[in-house]
């Protein structure tokens, strides 16, 4: 699982994805996961992720987690041996009283 360096407190109900949360999720009160696929940089930020699966497809959250990538929101876990290889992660998806994932 990824690791979560800063959290938005405008929305603590959206837990550590806060402000990445998908639109349509939030609405339906949805949880998801995703695993996505990158190289991981040995300051442990992701590049190059490409989504390999998503439990709620059509509800943006592998769109959200590339975004979280790309931006530095999300990073390797502790300890993720930094090589040139693809490596995969899960990236949950959690709300107070979501329904799912």
């Amino acid at each position: 699982m990824v690791s979560f360096p800063t959290s938005d407190p405008t929305r603590p109900h959206l837990g550590a994805v806060g402000p990445f949360y998908p639109v349509d999720a939030i609405e339906e009160r949805r949880n998801g996961d995703v695993t996505i696929e990158c190289i991981v940089a040995a300051t442990g930020r992701l590049s190059d992720c490409r989504v390999i699966s998503e439990s709620r497809r059509g509800v943006h959250f592998g769109d959200a987690a590339r975004a979280m990538a790309k931006r530095g929101w999300i990073l390797a876990p502790a300890g993720t041996v930094v090589t040139d290889q693809p490596v995969q992660l899960l990236v949950p998806f959690r709300m107070k009283g979501g329904r799912g994932p």
